[in-house]
């Protein structure tokens, strides 16, 4: 190893989320953020190059508001079982936040859905049976190429976004099923393997799994409100839902970079340590194969120099 490699190593932290298995209920962790983090920042997000953000009150209100369509469809089609999944199809994650919580409220477990991956969507449906449906009216077209028959229930408006509401037909299991679920314990939500290794698998994680593992790297960490935590990592991976937690228990802000950005090395470092304005970012997780995009130059001199904004850096590897 060189010097310089030698002497970021111990940087470095690598790990993998076990589950440990203790009641706590994500709810009451986040119950204090809408007094104390009301007028704090949630969001930080780019318009056109351009940083712009949001407070915990813009999402919470978003949070309400899609809480509150949700139930609504529920209510009026009560052929769907209140325990199945809520799929997501999202590409811009700057609404991701605001719809998680929404379905954190209303105690629906999610499952984010891919845009353009229609074999992966296949194979959640046939697992999940997911019967609703959330789409930004942008990503609507995806909805029509999965298997089942889905039709528009509802659509309202989120920071001047069109988000759509789907509703699957009914079909004769689901009474069954009804009964089936009352006796399965909750879920929080589902992710799916990538297959790499083998035949892509699903994980449904229930709420006490999750919460003890936020709990542990945020007191690892020593997250506060005051970081900054990247959102970058793809909605339909674990470290995902690590990275939102961490700072929806917290009151600490969330950058969020697009899947576009984020292609690009360039963009990407010039996006969370800019050189025409002070960096954000104080917490990052990414795989090393993405961190190793940059080079080692770039890493020096932007990355983890003696000014950084950032203080932990995690490395992840994905399934």
């Amino acid at each position: 190893a060189t010097q310089w490699q030698r002497q970021t190593l111990n940087l470095f932290l690598i790990f993998t989320y076990k589950i440990k298995m203790v009641t706590i209920f994500t709810k009451e962790l986040i119950s204090n953020l809408r007094t104390k983090y009301y007028n704090h920042i949630s969001i930080y997000y780019f318009i056109n190059s351009v940083l712009c953000n949001k407070m915990y009150k813009h999402l919470f209100e978003g949070a309400d508001i899609v809480s509150s369509k949700l139930s609504y469809s529920f209510q009026r089609n009560n052929h769907i079982s209140r325990y199945k999944y809520v799929g997501l199809l999202i590409r811009d994650m700057l609404y991701a936040p605001a719809i998680l919580l929404g379905c954190i409220e209303l105690g629906k477990p999610f499952v984010f859905m891919d845009v353009e991956g229609d074999d992966f969507n296949m194979n959640l449906e046939n697992k999940l049976c997911i019967p609703v449906i959330v789409t930004l009216s942008e990503d609507c077209d995806t909805v029509g190429r999965l298997q089942k028959s889905y039709f528009l229930f509802d659509q309202f408006q989120l920071w001047n976004e069109t988000l759509q509401i789907w509703i699957t037909d009914p079909f004769k299991g689901d009474a069954e099923e009804e009964n089936i679920y009352k006796d399965v314990e909750r879920m929080f939500y589902a992710v799916q393997t990538s297959g790499s290794t083998g035949e892509p698998k699903i994980v449904q994680v229930p709420e006490k799994a999750i919460v003890p593992n936020i709990n542990h790297l945020r007191n690892e960490f020593e997250i506060t409100g005051d970081d900054v935590i990247l959102l970058s990592t793809p909605p339909t991976f674990d470290p995902f839902m690590v990275e939102f937690l961490l700072a929806l228990t917290s009151g600490a802000s969330l950058l969020v970079v697009s899947q576009v950005t984020k292609a690009s090395p360039y963009l990407f470092l010039d996006c969370v340590f800019p050189t025409d304005r002070t960096p954000l970012v104080t917490v990052m997780q990414l795989t090393p194969s993405v961190f190793m995009r940059w080079s080692p130059s770039q890493i020096q001199s932007r990355v983890l120099t003696t000014h950084s904004s950032l203080r932990v850096l995690a490395l992840v590897f994905l399934s």
